[in-house]
């Protein structure tokens, strides 16, 4: 048993936009204009299957999914009588219906369009840099669906095409080293975790000085750093930060730094409850797990690290801080990112 509550202790601006984490959800269907420059070439199908998805993309993005989901499967269905598996159209219908299935949590539905578009690419043009996107997709569905194996697979796999691609050292690469080492972390592979922050650390540490570069390597300190404190190394952590953020680098703006009463409008509208682990229950484990977290512009966590609490309860509530969501927290009118805590509570029965 648990009691969850929300304690936003400061607001941080932090330094311009960060790419978006595996916690929050890109659309992937496939662009209006794109489609209808097809049409004057079509036959009575393809023509009938680019009007299903314009009107899918419409509905999409008015967020009523359920309406799609019958679009986006004849969309499929009307494309596969005329065009082979690896044609762009074919791939991006898959990925339409995909991205449908995800937005009604129907991961399991999702793996199957996914991985077909997967092979797709696997068998024609498996270097493609257009299949990264595909395979972390694929990889945040397993996630999902508990399965950690293939999770672990499919970052790899991204790692690997993007390393060709762009060359083991390239910024690009670092988003994928990235997401492979927040993975490990998140699921308490700490070994695995160090190698992968160190390198992407030094692949930014190397990126041209702007507030967007200073961010990613703002992001890939904190990420370190915290793994470091959760294994009792806290002076590594502090010295890390030291020598990274000596050359300028801020992790905030102190001078924006602590206006909490005046810009905290910002409320968590869905708090999930983390698992209690079985071995923590076993053991009667209760405490107070505290995690820092940073909300981006549209109120979902993209940075959870416990920095408290009982080591066995750290991970699950972890993880139930990630499918967190608030209202966004407007500065001037202005969605900005936060920083704060959430804090679990777990009583032993």
């Amino acid at each position: 048993m648990f009691i969850a509550s929300v304690v936003i202790i400061k607001i941080a601006l932090l330094l311009g936009p960060v790419s978006i984490n595996e916690a929050s959800a890109t659309t992937y269907c496939s662009s209006q204009s794109i489609l209808q420059s097809q049409t004057k070439t079509q036959n009575s199908d393809l023509e009938e299957a680019t009007q299903l998805t314009t009107a899918l993309i419409r509905l999409y993005g008015e967020g009523k999914y359920k309406e799609a989901l019958p679009l986006a499967k004849r969309a499929i269905e009307l494309r596969a009588k005329e065009l082979p598996s690896d044609d762009p159209l074919m791939r991006s219908a898959l990925i339409n219906l995909a991205e449908t299935y995800i937005a009604l949590r129907k991961y399991g539905d999702a793996d199957t369009p996914l991985q077909t578009v997967i092979r797709s690419y696997q068998k024609t043009n498996p270097g493609d840099p257009r299949l990264l996107t595909v395979l972390k997709r694929m990889a945040l569905v397993q996630y999902a669906k508990g399965n950690l194996t293939r999770t672990e697979d499919y970052y790899k796999q991204a790692l690997e095409v993007s390393e060709k691609a762009f060359g083991l050292e390239n910024d690009k690469t670092g988003e994928f080293i990235f997401n492979l080492a927040d993975f490990y972390q998140l699921t308490g592979n700490y070994k695995k975790a160090e190698p992968l922050y160190l390198r992407l650390i030094s692949i930014r540490e190397k990126s041209p000085d702007s507030a967007q570069h200073d961010e990613k390597l703002t992001e890939a300190v904190d990420r370190f750093a915290c793994l470091l404190r959760k294994s009792d190394r806290q002076a590594e952590a502090q010295q890390l930060e030291e020598r990274v953020f000596s050359r300028g680098v801020q992790m905030e703006k102190p001078e924006n730094a602590l206006l909490e009463g005046e810009i905290l409008n910002g409320q968590a509208i869905s708090l999930p409850k983390p698992i209690y682990p079985e071995e923590a229950r076993a053991a009667r484990v209760s405490g107070t797990v505290t995690v820092k977290v940073v909300i981006n512009e549209t109120g979902d966590v993209i940075r959870a690290c416990g920095l408290s609490g009982p080591p066995l309860l750290i991970r699950e509530s972890e993880s139930a801080a990630y499918r967190a969501k608030f209202s966004p927290t407007k500065l001037s009118g202005k969605p900005i990112k936060v920083t704060g805590l959430i804090t679990y509570r777990y009583i032993a029965q």
